[in-house]
């Protein structure tokens, strides 16, 4: 959820979001191999995203984009299915695959030219043909959110951040710090965590005394092998994530890419969510909140000091793994977060 427009508690569909529909089951479509082997009827969990809305309203917009309207709208496919193919017959009932989403519950009161508006968390079903399903059934569940940096708790986090910038003696270093409120699925009042980038941490070590410092996975001794643009290298590997299999299951894991020695586990929302998940039984996080403000500070061509409050590709990775592990995370950022892949590996 990303747009903070609400009916009846809960965020309206709209094509400017960046809210997904994770795991619909059971999708069963007959799958390879061909007669006389086969086909095989496999169910298979679907998954769509409302960044694909289609048809939708026109002059009511969100964002600039489209709001989803009862028995109207779609997202416009649905994935999961493929390896069903389309020489096998596909979905047992609707003979298609990666067919579009479809609402099944709306807002009872709240309409957008004329058409009750469709929500989040409103059930959906996937895979359709014309009107049927291929009984494929599921929620439309969140991804990141964003807040306003004027909010107060907000403006805080980010203060946070300047003074620990200043506490380490690092202004202007180029580096991240990155300050965040904690809150577990038990509620409560808000853990305070933070942490640094490798430039800080290494010249800094006294930093770590500031309280709720987040030191992350670490490395394993040994060493690998990899192909860098400088030609090859010996490479630290990271210690073992403490994601939940479901991000697992979709091909989480940190790599040494060919310009790192490094598998990004230094970076801060690193450190952070993987100390949090480490304290989670199976890093399933369901039910917690985690407010974080980034402070990205880079130099310009120029050398002029640039700050960012956005996270980097990398690390918007580690973000979408910690949601599929049911982690509620809210940036402190103008920008709205971008959408997650399907594939968490982050590879090409």
């Amino acid at each position: 959820m990303s747009n903070k427009v609400f009916a009846n508690g809960r965020e309206v569909s709209c094509k400017s979001d960046g809210n997904h529909c994770n795991g619909a089951m059971p999708d069963v479509c007959l799958t390879p191999p061909p007669p006389p082997a086969g086909p095989l009827p496999i169910p298979y969990p679907n998954f769509s995203d409302d960044g694909t809305t289609d048809d939708g309203t026109c002059d009511v917009q969100i964002g600039g984009k489209t709001v989803g309207q009862k028995n109207k709208s779609t997202f416009k496919n649905s994935k999961g299915n493929e390896a069903a193919t389309r020489a096998q017959g596909m979905g047992v009932i609707t003979h298609n695959i990666s067919g579009a989403t479809s609402h099944t519950a709306w807002s009872m009161n709240v309409k957008g030219e004329n058409e009750n508006i469709t929500r989040h968390l409103d059930m959906t079903t996937h895979n359709h043909g014309s009107p049927p399903t291929n009984g494929a059934v599921t929620v439309k569940m969140g991804a990141l959110e964003r807040a306003s940096p004027a909010e107060p708790e907000c403006q805080e986090l980010q203060e946070k951040n300047k003074t620990t910038r200043k506490a380490l003696g690092q202004n202007d270093a180029t580096s991240t710090v990155t300050t965040a409120n904690f809150t577990p699925a038990g509620g409560g009042a808000p853990q305070t965590v933070w942490s640094c980038s490798r430039a800080l941490d290494r010249i800094a070590a006294a930093g770590k005394a500031i309280a709720g410092y987040c030191k992350g996975l670490g490395f394993k001794e040994e060493k690998i092998d990899i192909q860098t643009s400088n030609g090859p290298r010996k490479a630290k590997k990271a210690n073992d994530t403490n994601m939940c299999q479901k991000a697992k299951d979709r091909n989480f894991a940190y790599t040494n890419d060919i310009n790192t020695m490094r598998p990004h586990t230094s970076h801060t929302e690193s450190r952070i969510i993987e100390s949090l998940m480490s304290q989670a039984p199976g890093g399933d996080m369901t039910g917690a909140t985690l407010k974080m403000a980034i402070n990205w500070q880079s130099k310009s061509k120029e050398g002029e000091t640039m700050q960012q409050d956005v996270p980097c590709s990398s690390c918007h990775r580690v973000l979408c793994a910690a949601a599929e592990c049911g982690l509620k995370i809210i940036l402190c950022s103008d920008v709205s977060p971008k959408s997650c892949p399907e594939d968490l590996s982050g590879v090409p």
